[in-house]
């Protein structure tokens, strides 16, 4: 019964609070899916002993939707989206000893992926 209904608000989620976005993998056709974007704060200690604070700019999206061979997120993915007439790319990156995507949910119907942004640049 839990399953159903987190499959359920993971649609509604999809349907009423995401946008439209490209992730491209090298060597696999780009994937065009919906996300809902949102912010993860990492505090962590580099390899010289420095406190970092970071923040990653996160795309939610369904798992089912990631339609690579193999459909968990990888380094070095790039999602692109267009907003208010620019064209941004974020890649997927970890932050500190954190991955680069997580679940947000036990049922693993949604994926919380971590990325930074490298390129903005004005849309054809």
């Amino acid at each position: 019964m839990l399953d159903i209904g987190a499959t359920h608000l993971a649609k509604q989620r999809t349907l009423f609070m995401s946008s439209p976005v490209t992730i491209q993998r090298n060597g696999e056709t780009d994937i065009a899916i919906n996300a809902t974007k949102g912010v993860s704060d990492f505090s962590y200690v580099d390899e010289y002993g420095v406190d970092v604070l970071s923040q990653s700019k996160d795309y939610i999206v369904l798992a089912s939707d990631v339609t690579f061979a193999n459909p968990l997120p990888k380094q070095n993915d790039i999602i692109v989206e267009v907003i208010e007439g620019y064209t941004i790319e974020s890649e997927v990156l970890s932050f500190g000893n954190e991955p680069h995507y997580r679940f947000t949910d036990s049922f693993k119907k949604e994926i919380r992926i971590h990325t930074r942004e490298f390129k903005r640049e004005i849309a054809p």
